[in-house]
């Protein structure tokens, strides 16, 4: 029978917000392709195919828009790279051959997916281009620090020709990858890169090592030696680095220019404070708000006394700037001045910004009162994580402490669960160990297995007899009753149901996913279908049975099931609250505790080869019914062995044992106190 193509009416399920539809798509763009590969590419099925890439590409509004990354994988399950060219035409990308000489040849390659070049070497091309056209070059800048890696996009942008444009592309990406750390691949080439174009300066990240400081001294000093800063992002950069020497800052400092009278500010000018002061006394909002990041390095009181004056500013940009400026502040008045802010303001998204600098702020030190003050605010679920992070720079306090006994599993609120979690990091107090450890029976298996990882590592050898317990009651799977499934929210147990569930509630994790499959597409660096395939298999096969949702664990055709394959190879790559993607949705759908049983397993088999496990003669009764519930299990042999060794190191060490045999069939060990006489002489020869 002939194969069906997909109509024109699914783009709209693609571009909905619903994976359910979405990943419907994705699998019938792969089979269609799958279907359809062997067909001429001028036949008309194949032009009907073509058509339907155009209108996918047609929904693109621009290098920014935020379905890019799924249009792009539907673009390549449908056609490959041949067909992610629409998108590039479609942004208004001109790569004609009279502006680009050899591009085409590029191109053709990577339509034909021939692995020779990637659609880095198509960029580099049509940005390094000494004729190339400026809209081009614009288009591409944007849609470039959108496809690639931090590094591979500002390698990229630097090898614009045209300087306007290039600082303008530069000043952009700084903007948006303003945390990133680029100081190794800026240092890597001895400065070649740096000398050659000095606003790239602006991409180091403070502080800098005394290493790094060493090196740029020499060119800093270069710089500064100049008559006139050749650009707005060399000078900003002498300001970041803080030179007392370099003239120009001193001279800028003079003409009343704010980043220059911040950095004398920070270097303890006090002419520098009392312009800073005069500005911040300002009637002009603008101006005053210049003076705002300067006036936090004042020791002068009445600098201080501006801050808190403007805090509760009706503007919302100037209240930003005051809090901030509060925020690296180092005198203790500001810290508690950013307290009183935080209980005065009903605002969720400026309570997350006072959290977040209430946590890095100069004085942040344990402090009860303060971690009590932070422990007023535990009901308000939008605080999180920002309030955990800042109640761990105070300490545990007692206030913290009860709120947490009271915590009784299974947790269904998000904000109980995210600080049950953070919990794990004062697990070296008794109480609080005690209560995590009682929060690991929780039913929702996603949750436990992130809280069973971050308390692996606070099992002791008194805790062997909990570890067994939780290695049985995953290795049993027991069903959630229908009341428990629908107040976990787990509606389904299918793989694929719960995959789309996960990226439904976990919007980030799903454009993280689609970002990953993407720059590895662009990039020609995804991993060809037979070793996706192989991936595949290595996987346990009771796994494999739940992937494919059917009795048999492997595929007729590995090629018609490629986005199914792509989710298990790059899920497993991305970090989910300690955990990974894939095993978090493993996990959802309870079919599966091959995940908890391997790291139960592997901590059991730390504990039982420590050097006093030979003193715990109390274990053995544990121990021989984890023996007995590991036989006919071959996926324990090692644990197995390792408890068959701490039996014998026991026994062999033990004084005071005795082997008795129970009256019911099933055998034991039972410790009885007897006093044993290991010098006793050998029997006569004559005695019966």
């Amino acid at each position: 029978m002939k194969p069906t193509k997909p109509r024109a009416e699914i783009v709209e399920d693609l571009l909905s917000s619903n994976w359910e539809l979405r990943w419907q798509v994705f699998e019938i763009l792969n089979r269609t392709q799958v279907e359809f590969r062997h067909h001429a590419h001028d036949s008309k099925d194949q032009r009907e195919l073509s058509q339907l890439g155009l209108k996918l590409a047609a929904t693109i509004n621009g290098p920014n828009d935020k379905n890019l990354f799924v249009i792009i994988t539907a673009l390549y399950f449908l056609g490959g790279n041949r067909y992610i060219f629409h998108i590039i035409n479609q942004l208004g990308i001109d790569d004609k051959e009279e502006n680009y000489p050899g591009l085409q040849q590029i191109k053709k390659d990577l339509a034909n997916n021939s692995g020779r070049v990637s659609f880095f070497d198509y960029f580099q091309h049509l940005l390094s281009s000494p004729s190339a056209v400026e809209s081009t070059t614009t288009i591409a800048s944007c849609l470039i620090r959108r496809l690639f890696p931090q590094t591979d996009a500002l390698r990229l942008l630097t090898t614009i020709p045209q300087t306007e444009i290039r600082l303008t592309a530069l000043a952009l990406f700084l903007e948006e990858l303003h945390e990133f750390n680029f100081n190794d691949f800026l240092l890597s080439d001895d400065l070649k890169t740096v000398q050659e174009k000095p606003e790239l300066l602006c991409f180091l990240n403070l502080p800098l090592s005394n290493r790094e400081r060493e090196v740029l001294a020499p060119l800093a000093a270069r710089l500064c030696s100049q008559d006139n800063i050749i650009s707005p992002f060399v000078f900003k950069t002498l300001v970041r680095l803080t030179l007392p020497c370099c003239p120009q800052i001193v001279l800028q400092a003079k003409l009343g220019n704010p980043a220059a009278l911040t950095t004398m500010a920070q270097l303890g000018d006090m002419k520098a404070c009392d312009a800073l002061i005069a500005t911040g006394r300002s009637l002009w909002r603008n101006k005053r708000m210049q003076a705002y990041a300067g006036l936090s390095f004042c020791p002068n009181h009445d600098a201080l006394e501006i801050l808190r004056k403007r805090i509760n500013s009706k503007n919302p940009a100037e209240r930003h700037a005051v809090l901030s400026a509060l925020g690296s502040s180092p005198s203790p008045d500001s810290l508690r001045t950013l307290f009183e802010a935080l209980t005065q303001t009903r605002k969720a998204t400026e309570q997350r910004l006072i959290l977040q600098l209430i946590t890095y702020h100069p004085q942040a030190v344990p402090d009860p009162v303060f971690s009590d003050r932070l422990a007023n605010l535990f009901d308000h679920g939008d605080l999180y994580p920002e309030l955990l992070e800042a109640m761990s720079k105070f300490g545990l306090s007692p206030q913290w402490r009860l709120i947490f006994s009271n915590f009784k599993p299974p947790l269904l609120l998000h904000h109980e669960q995210q600080t049950a979690l953070f919990m794990t990091r004062f697990a070296n107090l008794p109480e609080i160990r005690a209560q995590l450890f009682n929060l690991v029976f929780d039913q929702d298996w996603t949750f436990s297995f992130k809280l069973l990882n971050l308390l692996l590592p606070y099992f002791s050898i008194k805790d062997i007899p909990l570890l067994c317990e939780l290695l049985r009651k995953y290795e049993t799977l027991e069903e959630l009753s229908i009341a428990e499934r629908l107040s976990l929210g787990h509606k389904t147990s299918l793989f694929r149901d719960s995959l789309c569930d996960f990226f439904n509630h976990n919007p980030l994790s799903a454009e993280k996913y689609l970002s990953t499959l993407t720059v590895n597409i662009i990039n020609n660096s995804l991993p060809a279908t037979n070793r996706l395939y192989d991936y595949f298999l290595q996987q346990p096969r009771q796994l494999r049975k739940i992937f494919l949702e059917k009795d048999d664990a492997d595929l007729d055709r590995p090629e018609s099931e490629l986005p199914l394959l792509c989710s298990i190879y790059f899920l497993c790559q991305i970090e989910n609250d300690g955990s990974n993607c894939l095993t978090t949705i493993i996990n959802h759908t309870r079919k599966y505790g091959g995940y908890f049983t391997l790291v139960i397993s592997q901590r059991l088999c730390a504990l039982l080869t420590e050097n006093t496990i030979h003193s715990q003669t109390k274990l053995l009764p544990e121990l021989q019914n984890l023996i007995d519930y590991l036989r006919h299990r071959p996926d324990h042999d090692e644990l197995r062995g390792k408890t068959l060794s701490a039996i014998a190191e026991i026994m062999r060490h033990a004084r005071d044992l005795r082997l008795c045999m129970a009256v019911t069939h099933e055998r034991d060990l039972r410790i009885i106190k007897i006093k044993k006489n290991f010098n006793q002489s050998e029997p006569s020869s004559g005695e019966p």
